[in-house]
């Protein structure tokens, strides 16, 4: 609202005129109250629409009008106070403006006299009013355009996974809901009651039920029963034939014993465990083969084979990097389509033998390098023979530190 300077003359607008009677308290009131254009605070009242220029408003900044809070309105109430209505919603007592008779002339204001300016602190709870009015300064310790995030808000958990405390609560599901809502414990609890029904006491948990059925010779008995009414639909016989089906009637060989029978659902379920090996090779007990005992089997020691022996080819794919698995047989075979690298075999076996058939394609010129781990006699690396078609033979043996001694013989036409 800032300072205003008020004068007798205009104070008298107010407690009315020596003399008369109704200074302040005869309930004329202010039909509005607004700064002009000069920046003088004018009053126009409610009995004759006259109006009162009480002067020039300074602000709290030192301009004309420009404090910033404004006047809304204004009134004298039964107990002779101005009351003033401001901007920012509140209103203020501007104290008592007795008259009467002519002889409630104002003497003083705010403990002054003369020509007289008032400020804020004259007007109790106007600083405070003006304060409560200010823009908000950060929010956040931000401030400008402020985005607010979950940690900006104490309290808050994310929408995506929330780590929530206490005793959080969410709706209760229906029994049987196949969603991903929330399994609140009262739902939990429906799902457990409705699987257990009308389950008494003793038999409402699955340890229980297992326990029961295991000692109830009663309910073994009872089941039986129910087999035993099936019986029509399930004939074992020892007949020695195999299962079959015969007008619709499972029929089953009977080996032995240990057969069980479980019904579920009306249905009959077999079991009868197969019968334990009697002998091997004429042998019981703790039985020891020999090679003897195994039907065309050879000694590894150094019995000699009968008949043609033959070794499968493994054929290798042709790459910038030839590579060979050893443990997949003793030979290997590849056509080079271009200037290659032989690499070390994998998986050898210490001594184990084999042999790499290496053939020159149909434009020949090829030539093959060799890894690292290949030895040769005297050193010295063999270069392949590059006519068209050409094959040569790798014949190799691989050693217990893994490299390889290799032989190549070229040329075979």
């Amino acid at each position: 609202l800032g300072t205003f300077y008020v004068t007798p003359a205009v104070l008298r607008q107010f407690i009315g005129a020596a003399g008369s009677s109704d200074g302040g308290t005869s309930g004329r009131g202010i039909a509005s109250l607004v700064i002009n254009t000069a920046g003088h605070l004018v009053v126009t009242y409610t009995d004759s629409a006259t109006s009162v220029d009480l002067g020039r408003v300074v602000g709290l900044d030192g301009v004309d009008g420009t404090a910033g809070v404004s006047i809304t309105g204004a009134s004298i109430d039964p107990n002779g106070h101005l009351i003033l209505a401001l901007s920012t919603g509140g209103t203020l007592d501007a104290g008592a403006m007795p008259g009467g008779a002519g002889s409630g002339a104002v003497v003083s204001v705010a403990g002054r006299t003369g020509s007289i300016v008032l400020t804020a602190a004259d007007i109790g709870g106007l600083a405070a009013a003006i304060a409560a009015a200010a823009p908000v300064a950060s929010v956040a310790g931000r401030t400008g355009a402020v985005t607010l995030a979950v940690g900006d808000v104490a309290g808050a958990a994310p929408l995506a996974s929330p780590a929530l405390t206490g005793t959080p609560t969410a709706p209760t599901g229906t029994v049987g809901a196949n969603t991903n809502q929330i399994a609140t414990m009262a739902a939990i609890k429906a799902a457990i009651d409705a699987l257990i029904g009308t389950a008494p006491g003793t038999y409402d948990t699955l340890g229980e039920i297992a326990a029961q059925m295991a000692s109830d010779e009663t309910g073994l008995a009872a089941l039986t029963t129910v087999v035993a009414g099936k019986q029509a639909a399930l004939t074992i016989r020892d007949e020695g034939a195999p299962l079959a089906a015969a007008g619709g009637i499972a029929i089953l060989d009977f080996v032995g014993g240990g057969v069980t029978v479980a019904l579920t659902g009306g249905v009959a379920t077999v079991t009868i465990p197969a019968a334990p090996v009697s002998s091997v090779a004429g042998k019981g007990g703790a039985v020891v083969l020999a090679v003897a005992d195994v039907t065309n089997a050879a000694d590894k020691r150094g019995e000699r084979f009968t008949g043609r022996v033959s070794i499968a080819p493994v054929p290798l794919t042709d790459a910038a990097t030839i590579a060979t698995d050893a443990s997949l047989g003793n030979e290997f075979r590849v056509t080079l389509g271009g200037n290659r690298s032989l690499a070390l075999p994998v998986n050898l076996l210490d001594g184990q033998r084999g042999e790499h058939v290496i053939a020159q394609d149909s434009s020949g010129g090829r030539t093959l390098t060799f890894a690292s781990g290949w030895k040769f006699p005297g050193g010295a690396v063999p270069i392949l023979s590059t006519a068209a078609g050409a094959r040569d033979r790798l014949t190799w043996a691989a050693n217990a530190d893994g490299t390889v001694d290799a032989v190549l013989s070229k040329a075979f036409a």
